[in-house]
């Protein structure tokens, strides 16, 4: 929580998707059984702020995102906003 108290919007979903990634899955590849709704929650913030930063991230070709599927493209970049909030 003092991590998410200190981190910008970015920061947090980094960090919520990395712990998806390592933690729940172990893999760069899963299956996404959580609704938006549900993600934004894990990453303290609004829906909405949630989805604007999965598409930045999407843009920044950092993760691809389908209706069902997430998967980390660039972990050394998802890493860094991880680390920088």
């Amino acid at each position: 929580m003092i991590s998410f108290a200190q981190k910008q919007m970015p920061g947090r979903m980094a960090d919520t998707i990395l712990y998806l990634s390592n933690e729940i899955f172990e893999s760069k590849k899963f299956i996404l059984h959580l609704t938006k709704q549900y993600l934004a929650d894990l990453s303290a913030m609004s829906k909405e702020s949630a989805i604007k930063v999965l598409r930045e991230f999407q843009r920044e070709n950092i993760i691809r995102l389908t209706e069902h599927e997430m998967e980390i493209l660039d972990l050394e970049a998802f890493q860094r906003i991880s680390r920088t909030g």
